[in-house]
C-alpha cells in the first residue's frame, strides 16, 4: 500500500487496467470519494456469470470450474493461510481472465458483457453509494400501530376460545383449530395438522370460524414487524443517514437483478399494511421521487416474439390486455368483462408465461382441474400463435440445450432432457419463462444505461436510486421533474425495438408510499 490511505490508493489505481472479482464493491468506494473509475477493467464475476449462470459465484468454485485449480484453504485463525489464498488467486488471475474471455467468445456473450453488464455494474455501484433515506421515526409509529393490532387479534382469539395459545406455534394453533374447535381438517403433516396459509384461506372461505381470518392477519402483521419494521432501520448508515442496499447481478440465472442488505425489491405491495412500509422512505429536501414503470412488459415481449395478431392488436390499440384476454376466453364483449373474469384472465396470462399447467391454475383460481384445462384450451384457440411460440421455446431448448433472450443471454437447462418427469416438467417451465423474464431483465438494464447516460449528458443532478424489476425509482430535484420525466419516457420506451409499442408510466411523490 506504500503508506497510502484508501482514497490515495484508489486514486492511484485510475492509471491501471484492473482485473478482479465483483469490482462493483470497489466502484462503490471510488464513488464514495468522488473519484474517477479506471478506464480499463475486467470483472471476472460478471464474465463467469454470463459464461455459465449456474456456476457458484465464489472464487474457490470458479477457479476449480474454469482452470481446474484448487485455491489453498483459509484457516480463519491463521493470517498466513489467508495470504496463501490471495497470492494464489492473484497469481492465477491473468490465466483465469484469458480462459473466461475465450469461454465468453465461445458462447457468444462478449457483447452482452461489454455493452450491458459491465456498464450496469457501474450504475449499480452509484445507486448503492447514493442509498435511500428511511425516516426511522415513521417506522416507530408503524411499529406501535402494528403491535397494537397484534395485541387486539390475540385478545379476540382469546375471547373465541383460544386463551393461552401461542399464535406463533403451528402445533398449538393446530390443536386449537382441529381439536378444541373441531374445524374440518384440510391437510395433515408428519407431526400433526398443517396450518399453512393455504389451509387457513380454505377455512376462512368455509366460514366455519372467525379465527382463521384473524390468524392470517396475525401472521401478516408479525412478519411485517420482524422482517421489515424492526429490521430495516438497522441498515441506516450512521454517517449518511441513508440505507445503502446491495444489488446482485450474478445471482438470478434469468439475468434479473436481486437485492439484499436489505432487500428493497420485496417490500409487500398487495396489502395496505404492507404498502404502508413504503411511507418511511422519503425524498430529501427540495427533491421528489419519480417512479417509471414498464406497463405489462413481459406480455408485450410475448406478443412481440409470438407475433400473435389478437395480442398485438390489443397492445397496438392500447386495450387492457387482461380485459382483452377475458373477452376472448369467456366469449363476452370488452365492455361486458367482469372484475372476476379479468382477474382470472390475468392469472392465465401470467401463469402461461411461467409454464403453469391446468393443476396450478386450478389451485390459484379455486376452480376444478377440468375448468382450468378448458380455460387454457380456449386461450390457446384464441391466441394460437402464443401456443406455437411457447412450444417452439421448449423444442429449441431441447435441441440447443439452452434458452435465449432477445439480446442473446443464454441459460443452460439440462433438466429439460431428464428421464424424470418432474425434472423434465421443471425444465420445460424454465425454457418458457427464462427467455421472457430474461428479455425483460435485459431491457431494463439497457434502459438504465440510456437513462444514466442522458442524465449525465444533460448535466442533471437527478439520480437513479432503486430498480424494482420493471420499475426505476429516481430522486430528483423539484426543478428537474419535467425534464427527467421526459428523459425517462423517451429512453425507456426506446431501449429496445419491438413490433408493438413499449409503454412507461411515470408517477411522482415526496415518499415511496405515494408513488401509486
Amino acid at each position: 500500500h506504500m503508506g497510502l490511505n484508501e482514497k490515495d490508493l484508489l486514486g492511484a489505481l485510475y492509471h491501471y487496467n484492473l482485473i478482479g472479482f465483483n469490482l462493483k464493491s470497489l466502484w462503490r468506494r471510488f464513488f464514495y470519494y468522488d473519484l474517477k473509475l479506471p478506464k480499463e477493467f475486467f470483472d471476472l464475476s460478471l464474465a463467469s456469470f454470463l459464461a455459465q449462470p449456474d456456476w457458484k459465484m465464489s472464487e474457490d468454485y470458479l477457479f476449480s470450474a474454469v482452470l481446474d485449480v484448487d485455491l489453498p484453504q483459509i484457516d480463519s485463525d491463521l493470517l498466513t493461510s489467508q495470504d496463501a489464498y490471495y497470492f494464489k488467486c492473484l497469481e492465477k488471475m491473468p490465466e483465469f481472465k484469458q480462459a473466461i474471455e475465450e469461454k465468453l467468445k465461445e458462447v457468444d456473450q462478449r457483447k452482452l458483457y461489454d455493452e450491458l453488464e459491465a456498464p450496469v455494474s457501474i450504475i449499480l455501484a452509484n445507486m448503492e453509494n447514493q442509498g435511500i433515506s428511511l425516516d426511522s421515526s415513521i417506522y416507530l409509529e408503524i411499529e406501535t400501530k402494528l403491535s397494537k393490532e397484534l395485541e387486539a387479534i390475540q385478545s379476540k382469539i382469546n375471547d373465541l376460545g383460544g386463551e393461552g395459545v401461542n399464535l406463533r406455534s403451528p402445533k398449538q394453533v393446530g390443536q386449537l383449530l382441529f381439536e378444541k374447535l373441531s374445524l374440518p381438517v384440510i391437510k395433515k403433516t408428519k407431526t400433526g395438522y398443517s396450518t399453512n396459509v393455504e389451509v387457513l384461506e380454505k377455512l376462512k372461505k368455509m366460514e366455519v370460524s372467525d379465527i382463521p381470518a384473524l390468524l392470517l392477519d396475525y401472521r401478516e402483521i408479525d412478519k411485517l414487524l420482524s422482517t421489515y419494521v424492526k429490521a430495516l432501520p438497522e441498515f441506516i448508515d450512521t454517517e449518511t443517514k441513508r440505507i445503502h442496499p446491495n444489488f446482485n447481478q450474478v445471482k438470478v440465472a434469468t439475468g434479473r437483478l436481486s437485492c439484499d442488505q436489505p432487500n428493497l425489491q420485496n417490500i409487500p405491495i398487495k396489502t395496505e399494511r404492507g404498502r404502508l412500509l413504503r411511507s418511511g422512505f422519503c425524498a430529501k429536501e427540495d427533491h421528489i421521487f419519480l417512479a417509471a414503470d414498464y406497463s405489462q412488459i413481459e406480455l408485450r415481449i410475448l406478443a412481440h416474439c409470438s407475433e400473435d395478431p389478437t395480442m398485438m392488436k390489443a397492445f397496438n390499440e392500447n386495450v387492457d390486455i387482461h380485459t382483452q384476454t377475458a373477452s376472448e376466453v369467456f366469449e363476452v364483449s370488452l365492455d361486458e368483462v367482469s372484475r372476476s373474469q379479468r382477474s382470472s384472465a390475468k392469472a392465465i396470462n401470467f401463469g402461461l408465461m411461467y409454464g403453469q399447467g391446468a393443476f396450478g391454475l386450478s389451485q390459484q383460481l379455486g376452480i376444478t382441474r377440468k375448468e382450468a384445462s378448458d380455460y387454457i384450451k380456449f386461450y390457446f384457440e384464441r391466441f394460437s400463435k402464443v401456443k406455437a411460440y411457447l412450444d417452439t421455446l421448449k423444442e429449441d431448448c431441447i435441441e440447443k440445450g439452452f434458452s435465449e433472450t432477445l439480446m442473446g443471454r443464454k441459460r443452460y437447462i439440462s433438466s429439460i432432457k431428464s428421464s424424470n418427469h418432474q425434472e423434465r416438467a421443471s425444465g420445460e417451465r424454465l425454457a418458457i419463462n427464462s427467455p421472457i423474464q430474461g428479455s425483460a431483465a435485459d431491457l431494463i438494464k439497457q434502459a438504465m444505461i440510456q437513462v444514466d447516460d442522458s442524465l449525465r449528458k444533460n448535466g442533471l443532478k437527478s439520480k437513479i436510486l432503486l430498480q424494482i424489476h420493471d420499475e426505476l425509482i429516481l430522486e430528483v430535484p423539484c426543478e428537474e421533474e419535467s425534464k427527467v420525466s421526459q428523459i425517462l419516457k423517451e429512453e425507456m420506451e426506446s431501449a429496445i425495438k419491438l413490433n408493438i409499442p413499449l409503454q412507461v408510466e411515470i408517477n411522482s411523490a415526496g415518499n415511496w408510499y405515494e408513488l401509486k
